[in-house]
């Protein structure tokens, strides 16, 4: 569509004008009137907008007139494509643009009048279907595999009993006192003595739900503990022939579940990259090019033994298993985090554990802010399963959660699925995501909860081309901006201190008073935490009046990063970010890190916020 887009004859109406693009070609329509009721009309599409129509309004119109054509060339336009096109109008917030796209013809309409009536829950059995049908198509076999794996799983367990009971209950106890007392020579003292006996019995399902435990991160604690136990037994065994022969119908047992779980694994894995968009050297070629590692990051991972090499194939991986449903991604480190997080839609700050299995999970987290419909079905998933209001996650779990995170309870393949994030995001993709990393967490998975499984395949299946498109052009201009950035880095390390001046100068006092009042102000607040004082958590509130956070930093920082949002919601910054999400990357390295915005001018200094 031309840039300069005139007028449309309305359908509905006999005025001469309904959608103008610029202020320039309204006010010659106005001089052009013929009548007061022309006017009026031109008018009412400013009012409906609620401001000057911007420049951006012409090529929105293009992108819904894709959509369009996408779906009028399908027979029947499923429920997913129609719902992602209803979300992209609304997060437009454009009413000229809509007006225009829908005036053209009673079937442009008609279709938005379908798309606006498209609802979650008919997303998510789409996608789920979907997935079923992946599975139908390239793995039938599956739920026979898993069947036998479940079998042989039994046999190991009653193998279990008999070498922790009976006759060997001295020999396990021996071994147990043998680890506990290996842990307290490392000087591991918090985990209580009857944690580390479950964990070595091999009743770990309550501990793999936690990511902590007694201050002990989870998946270290029962790896270390389990690779004490296989020596420890491997010097009974030599001792003692008959615990010798269970143990080695134990590890017998183990291997051909092992091996099953690698044969399910294979076959996951071949499907997901043959229905994928993208082949295993695009994957590679984007993950080179589009995964920015900051160098405390690279050094971060030399030192968890994670090389930088490894790491960027694990997201080519990812990024083939998705199908291309990422766009540029930036990894940095960010000071007393207590876990691994995903930060708007391009960014991943690690933690001190991090691996495969959590790279994966935040990886999910960004699909979801890209495709707003995948949300939509994960957040469907939840309600469909809920069983009841939110609990804390602390109480299902016994995991070192906060007081305010909570989750939907149900027999989700952990609980921590139904977290609830009232409606802003999910951990159902990231959730499914995460079991890719391993045959043995994608054997469980399957087992635990196949409806999850299927709506992960479905997600992963699902093309969008406008979708891609946006990414495509994102990942081109991220490019662009972190050569600029690494180049003006050292150009601009001198405007750090004029830089924090001006933001100094620019928030009033009392300002922070007014955020940590209960209603906030101009629709952002902020919160203490309760067990850390000196953080605070910076909220947006939404129109229904929801919470959500934003950020964890200092009462100073977040301070500064709720006026940068204040004053980007009244247009007041050099530059506009269209939401929240989009702002949060470059707010926090402007408040938190040593970056400076490229528009600051010193002299100009920054626009002081009225309150």
């Amino acid at each position: 569509m031309n840039a300069e887009v005139q007028k449309r004859k309305p359908t509905t109406r006999d005025s001469t004008v309904a959608f103008y693009s610029t202020l320039e070609s309204a006010t010659q329509a106005v001089r052009d009137a013929k009548s007061f009721g022309d006017i009026v009309a031109i008018f009412s599409v400013f009012s409906r907008h609620g401001e000057i129509i911007s420049s951006e309004t012409p090529e929105l119109v293009a992108s819904l007139e894709r959509y369009i054509e996408r779906i009028q060339s399908s027979p029947s336009p499923a429920a997913d494509v129609l719902y992602e096109f209803a979300a992209m109008a609304r997060i437009a917030r454009n009413d000229a643009a809509l007006a225009a796209v829908r005036d053209a013809s009673p079937q442009n309409a008609q279709l938005l009048e379908m798309a606006e009536s498209s609802t979650p829950d008919e997303v998510r059995k789409v996608i789920i279907e979907s997935g079923a049908s992946i599975i139908q198509n390239n793995f039938s076999d599956i739920i026979s595999k898993m069947e036998e794996a479940k079998a042989l799983k039994n046999n190991l367990n009653e193998l279990h009993k008999d070498i922790y009971s009976g006759k060997f209950a001295e020999v396990t106890q021996r071994i147990n006192a043998r680890i506990f007392s290996l842990l307290r020579q490392d000087g591991m003292f918090r985990v209580p003595g009857y944690v580390i006996s479950e964990i070595t019995e091999g009743r770990i399902d309550r501990f793999t739900k936690s990511d902590m435990i007694y201050g002990e991160n989870a998946s270290e604690l029962i790896r270390r503990i389990s690779e004490m136990k296989t020596a420890l037994m491997e010097q009974e065994r030599a001792d003692n022939p008959e615990y010798a022969e269970l143990y080695n119908r134990m590890k017998s047992l183990a291997k051909d579940i092992e091996a099953r779980e690698k044969e399910t694994f294979e076959s996951v894995k071949k499907a997901l990259e043959s229905i994928s968009s993208i082949s295993k050297e695009e994957a590679q070629e984007w993950a080179n090019e589009n995964v920015y590692i900051a160098p405390n990051v690279a050094r971060k991972l030399k030192k968890i033994n994670y090389p930088k090499e490894q790491f960027i194939n694990d997201m080519a991986e990812v990024y083939q298993y998705l199908g291309g449903k990422l766009g540029p991604v930036e990894f940095i480190l960010q000071k007393g985090t207590r876990r691994a997080f995903a930060r708007g839609r391009s960014q991943i700050c690690l933690d001190s554990d991090f691996n495969k299995t959590t790279l994966f999970h935040e990886c999910g987290h960004l699909v979801e802010r890209w495709d707003r419909t995948a949300l939509a079905a994960s957040l469907s998933f939840i309600r469909s399963r809920a069983q009841g209001a939110p609990k804390s996650l602390k109480t299902m779990t016994g995991g070192a959660y906060g007081p305010g995170e909570k989750a939907f309870p149900d027999s989700f393949i952990n609980p921590y699925v139904g977290k609830d994030y009232q409606g802003e995001a999910s951990e159902v993709f990231s959730m499914a995501l995460q079991h890719m990393s391993s045959p043995a967490h994608l054997a469980n998975f399957i087992e635990k909860d196949p409806e999850h499984f299927k709506l992960f395949l479905g997600v992963c299946a699902r093309q969008s081309p406008e979708l891609s498109q946006k990414m495509r052009e994102v990942e081109r201009e991220a490019r662009k901006a972190y050569a600029d950035r690494e180049k003006a880095k050292g150009e601009r390390a001198e405007l750090r201190g004029p830089w924090e001046k001006a933001l100094r100068n620019a928030i009033p006092d009392g300002f922070s008073e007014l955020l940590k009042a209960r209603q906030g102000f101009a629709g952002y607040a902020v919160l203490q935490n309760v067990r850390k004082k000196s953080q605070w958590t910076l909220y947006q509130i939404n129109d229904d009046g929801w919470w959500r956070g934003l950020y964890k930093a200092t009462l100073p920082s977040v301070t500064r990063l709720a006026y940068l949002h204040i004053m980007n919601d009244r247009r007041e910054l050099p530059v506009h970010y269209e939401t929240a999400s989009d702002a949060t990357t470059d707010f926090f390295s402007f408040v938190c890190s040593d970056a400076v915005p490229t528009w600051f001018d010193v002299e100009k200094g920054l626009p002081r916020l009225q309150i």
